[in-house]
């Protein structure tokens, strides 16, 4: 174990916000799992919503997922979800505790339990650095974050089959190799929770005929029908069915987090659109040298579809070099198969010299979309905050800039 007993006298150094968040962009910690950083402040002992603050969270759209094992044992990948989610979970405190301000910390009794769309029940967890610095010793702080991951366990509804103990003299690695094997088992609905199903049902039975005499709703007007979705990616409009296409070179790895938390709330919110008339279809491809398409093809929004690709980006590695024009090549299929006007959404930093040849070859490039209408949308990581001048600020986002207009799109927020 790299961790020593300190004496309970001892005290842990000064921390600010601004370092753990610092600490929190980390590529080796699932900042995912924790607290949403735009949200949370460091009261001195805890990485905390504040009073009251969870129930204030924002959306329950990432975090570990809870997910009952396959009852046949045929599918492994159920409860490797979890296994996963857990092991990504404990790793990123031990990372956090590498740090000398941080050495002391655990998981604390603040967490966020609820479901995403698609109906997974999730947890995220705050932190917990007493000033006392018990939890230096790192077999209190492996039983601490074990304590705590239980009881996410238990608000979720979940009881743990097996293994039931962990090696606590191991310290976080005895927690880890717990956590490669859990099991879980849901629990069923309290009795009391399915008494008062059975009388709110009888209640809304006793109003039916009353209800038959309500005058039907209006009907939506021929605007409404064709509503598209709401929102954008960075403040980058949504007009139409879109594919995200996202630099993942190693100079855009730092970013991930934020392209992550900002697209699952895009596809969140295009799923919970209750305007839509007909279905809207999306894919996320992902670049460097070559280009991933993650779904495919253009897919329609659903549960399953917007699981798939939130999965996607929480487990997204950077590559190597950046080649956009792979990307546009990938998404110029799918748009000519799908067949409908489409946004194409560039998320990149802009360092890459197959932009400029684009602009030379627009007509070959629009040649690749088999006469099918696109625009082309574009951003850079300085602008998604969207508090910077929307005026391009170098050579990179002056060449993304022009190949936006070229392509009738444009830079930034829009």
């Amino acid at each position: 174990m790299n961790d020593q007993r300190s004496s309970a006298g001892s005290s842990q150094p000064p921390l600010d916000i601004h370092v753990l968040r610092r600490l929190l962009q980390n590529p080796a910690i699932s900042r995912e799992l924790f607290l949403p950083v735009e949200r949370c402040r460091w009261d001195g002992q805890r990485y905390t919503l504040g009073e009251g603050g969870a129930g204030k969270a924002p959306g329950q759209y990432t975090g570990v997922r809870l997910v009952e094992p396959d009852a046949s044992n045929r599918d492994k990948a159920r409860e490797k979800t979890t296994q996963t989610d857990l092991v990504g979970l404990i790793k990123s405190v031990m990372e956090l505790r590498k740090s000398p301000q941080l050495a002391g910390v655990a998981l604390s009794s603040e967490m966020i339990v609820g479901r995403d769309p698609g109906g997974t029940q999730r947890a995220r967890f705050g932190l917990y650095l007493p000033p006392d610095g018990r939890f230096k010793n790192e077999v209190d702080a492996a039983r601490e974050t074990h304590r705590h991951i239980r009881g996410a366990m238990r608000k979720a509804r979940f009881r743990i089959e097996s293994p039931t103990h962990f090696d606590a003299n191991g310290g976080f690695r005895g927690l880890l190799d717990w956590a490669g094997q859990l099991r879980l088992k849901k629990l069923g609905v309290p009795k009391i929770l399915k008494l008062l199903g059975l009388l709110l049902a009888l209640g809304l039975l006793a109003l039916i005929p009353f209800m038959c005499f309500q005058s039907t709703p209006p009907t939506p007007t021929e605007r409404e029908k064709k509503l598209p979705p709401s929102g954008s990616i960075f403040g980058t409009k949504i007009e139409s069915n879109f594919i995200i296409l996202l630099d993942r070179s190693s100079s855009m790895e730092v970013h991930f987090p934020k392209v992550k938390a900002e697209a699952s709330r895009v596809l969140f919110e295009m799923l919970g659109d209750k305007k839509l008339k007909e279905p809207y279809y999306v894919d996320l491809i992902t670049y460097d040298d070559r280009a991933n398409s993650v779904l495919g093809g253009m897919k329609e929004v659903t549960p399953e579809v917007v699981g798939k690709l939130v999965e996607h980006l929480q487990n997204l590695k950077s590559g190597g070099g950046t080649n956009l024009r792979s990307g546009i090549f990938q998404a110029a299929q799918e748009v000519s198969q799908h067949g409908k006007k489409t946004t194409l959404i560039v998320l990149t930093d802009g360092e890459d010299s197959s932009i400029r040849e684009m602009i030379q070859d627009k007509d070959q490039i629009r040649r690749q979309f088999d006469s099918v209408e696109f625009l082309l949308n574009s951003t850079t990581p300085r602008l998604f905050g969207a508090t910077g001048s929307q005026t391009p600020q170098n050579d990179e986002e002056k060449q993304m800039d022009v190949l936006s207009k070229t392509f009738n799109g444009r830079f930034g927020p829009n």
